[in-house]
């Protein structure tokens, strides 16, 4: 018999795209064996109703939506909220997100348990973004969670020293992961590979898509090969994306691919026919993509906003760059490269995921964050 029941604040949604989403479904199928998950939805158009269903052996319980802007929970979900055991415990995701706020105090009002992922969202960079709005956000609603959470996880090391000087209550370090498809090969090298990848939401700004076009037009061998982006973007992303192409004088669908939602089989292929995986994000919740990327054995080119590029450098698994002249740099070094020095970085990218972002590498950390959570409540 499964000893917990977790209820995910969240979506369950396999192959979303989406880096919470993500890491959500994936922690939940990791310990599903051992834990017993509810994903709590607020999505139905009339009042006073509740529905479940089950996908997967997952539990899905549907409230009617919250009003006033997301603050005002419904009245049937209160009801629900009270009948549970005490010490239930909650799952809560994101930042910036007013459900989060309102669930926080009716939990603590029904003696439940909380724990709160930010996801590693509130680094110096991403504040940058609406930092107006997100301060005062911050200070009238974020702040409660950090303070009232019963634990706060941090998903990545810089993550966690972040977080330890903006929480009251204890900080919790789970390193995030990604599910291992078992595709890696070192015969897998870049002889004949003439493509180079990014994988993620197209967001020109946050994902610094527009520095890595910029690096690839001045890539010395840009012209024999192809930047492929895979991901979904809105028509505002799109007709940014293409001014900047332009801009550049390269050409869509030739030397850039923009693919929008693929299958996995098709992203996984995709992967394995790249020699590098490049991303330069101005600033990261963690980036699973890059971990995905490496789980191929694939070497990566990020930025040093990404907030685990001290454990790529670490292991050699690729360039950590600070600036666009040293991304360029790290693309022609890249594709330059002998054979057996490329083989051996290609080697250390895998080393690197298998030692840290491999499941069995955090398993046993996950369960103990939730072990932890219901002890703090007896």
């Amino acid at each position: 018999m499964r000893q917990l029941h977790i209820y995910q604040v969240a979506e369950y949604l396999p192959q979303s795209g989406n880096g919470v989403n993500e890491w959500v479904y994936q922690t939940c199928s990791l310990l599903a064996d051992e834990l017993q998950f509810s994903f709590i939805y607020f999505d139905l158009k009339t009042n006073e109703t509740y529905a479940e269903g089950i996908e997967n052996g997952f539990q899905k319980i549907h409230f009617p939506k919250v009003s006033l802007k997301g603050f005002l929970l419904p009245k049937i979900f209160v009801k629900w909220l009270n009948s549970l055991p005490n010490g239930s415990i909650f799952h809560l995701h994101s930042v910036f997100r007013p459900l989060n706020y309102s669930i926080l105090k009716a939990t603590f009002k029904h003696s439940h348990l909380t724990i709160f992922t930010p996801h590693d969202s509130y680094s110096k960079n991403s504040m940058l973004k609406n930092a107006v709005l997100k301060k005062l956000y911050f200070a009238l609603f974020d702040r409660l969670l950090l303070q009232k959470a019963d634990l706060v996880n941090a998903i990545s090391r810089d993550g966690f020293r972040h977080l330890r000087d903006l929480a009251d209550n204890e900080v919790f370090l789970t390193n995030n992961f990604y599910k291992d498809n078992n595709l890696f090969n070192q015969t897998h090298y870049k002889i004949n590979k003439t493509q180079i990848c990014f994988i993620g939401r197209i967001d020109v700004f946050q994902k610094g898509i527009d520095i890595s076009l910029d690096v690839f037009n001045r890539f010395n061998c840009n012209k024999n090969y192809r930047y492929v982006l895979i991901g979904t973007y809105s028509q505002k992303e799109y007709n940014l994306l293409s001014s900047i192409i332009k801009r550049f004088s390269l050409e869509l669908n030739k030397n850039i691919i923009l693919t929008g939602f693929v299958s996995e089989e098709v992203k996984q292929n995709s992967l394995l026919e790249s020699f590098a995986y490049l991303q330069l994000s101005r600033f990261e919740g963690f980036g699973l993509s890059i971990v995905e990327a490496m789980s191929f054995g694939k070497p990566v080119i990020i930025s040093d906003n990404v907030p685990i590029s001290d454990t790529i450098s670490a292991y050699n698994a690729g360039f950590v760059v600070k600036n666009r002249d040293e991304a360029v740099l790290a693309l022609n070094t890249l594709s330059q490269m002998p054979d057996t020095e490329y083989k051996s970085m290609c080697i250390c990218a895998r080393k690197c995921y298998e030692e840290v972002y491999h499941p069995n590498a955090v398993k046993s950390r996950l369960l103990k964050m939730y072990f932890k959570v219901k002890k703090s409540g007896t």
